[in-house]
């Protein structure tokens, strides 16, 4: 069997394609999914973190967490890889990093099924688990929506939420086959995901500091270090909103930026030329919404023929 190199999601940010830090490489065929023809639906609960539900590999018994921004792909944890008879294809990398700190790892390519649904993922074996700061040893791999085997994933967030609700959606079109959505935040395009690591909301550097440039948000303390996917960590620093930040009627709350260096802030005098050494290319911003910003969310729902994932949520007072 011969396999095509494939650069994954344009060199498959598996954390901060949504916080422009994480880089995970991987070579494989991306296959098709094998599935029944009738509608299914998978529903997980994401009340006490990171949502997690029994499934199939190789046979074996599996706990699979989701996590949004691996999209159509997976992470093994390496205490599950042996007992999976997982050890990664000769030709297939992958690799993690983060400010030149760096992971490398295999790729490896096999069936998730559950209750008798079958889809074939390409996953990540980089030797660490997948959130090792965390609940990682509750499960054995992590997948985003794309990696289960349903047409419709129902998240369940907080199932005590009262009162009158709104629908906020996301949707990409059609031929958009990237992990987010986009959006617009202060009138800035971004990408957004989300994820269930904890209660923040995490804002690449560009994105961050474009808020920062246009009044929109202002960053305070110093920059400090935290522990993230694969055991990397990442610098970032605190910013709030001068007024409510919100997208597509989501209210953002607790932000932080990915930034290695202290954000700057727009200097009054408008002949001012401020330089940041930054370059940032033409990489969208993006914008990693967490826990802490559903809190007011009964539920969320991702539909994979519509490319569509709404959220129910209380109505908040403007």
């Amino acid at each position: 069997m011969s396999y095509s190199v494939e650069r994954v999601l344009n060199h498959m940010r598996v954390f901060t394609s949504a916080v422009a830090a994480t880089l995970l490489v991987m070579s494989s065929n991306p296959g098709s999914a094998e599935e029944s023809e009738s509608p299914s639906t998978l529903e997980l609960d994401a009340s006490q973190g990171t949502p997690v539900i029994n499934a199939i590999v190789k046979r074996q018994p599996v706990r699979l967490a989701l996590d949004p921004v691996l999209g159509r792909y997976a992470a093994v944890n390496p205490e599950s890889a042996p007992r999976l008879g997982l050890s990664g294809y000769p030709i297939g990398n992958a690799a993690a990093s983060i400010d030149g700190a760096e992971i490398k790892g295999k790729v490896a390519r096999f069936g998730i099924t559950i209750d008798g649904r079958k889809r074939m993922v390409s996953a990540a074996l980089l030797g660490r688990s997948h959130l090792p700061a965390g609940d990682a040893q509750g499960y054995d791999l992590a997948g985003g929506f794309e990696a289960f085997p349903a047409d419709r994933v129902v998240v369940w967030l907080n199932r005590g939420i009262e009162g009158a609700t709104e629908q906020i959606t996301f949707t990409r079109p059609g031929k958009d086959k990237e992990r987010g959505f986009p959006v617009s935040l202060g009138g800035i395009s971004m990408r957004l995901n989300f994820h269930f690591a904890n209660d923040k909301s995490w804002l690449d550097r560009q994105a961050a500091q474009s808020l920062v440039d246009q009044g929109e948000v202002e960053p305070f303390g110093e920059v400090r270090t935290i522990p993230v996917w694969f055991g990397l960590d990442m610098p970032v620093q605190e910013v709030r909103s001068r007024a409510p930040l919100e997208v597509n009627g989501l209210r953002l709350q607790s932000l932080q930026a990915r930034t290695s260096a202290p954000l700057v802030l727009p200097e009054p005098d408008d002949q001012v030329i401020i330089v940041t050494g930054q370059r940032e290319g033409k990489r969208t911003p993006v914008l990693l919404v967490g826990a802490g910003s559903l809190s007011h969310c009964s539920k969320m729902i991702f539909e994979r023929a519509a490319q569509r994932l709404t959220l129910s949520c209380r109505k908040q007072v403007p």
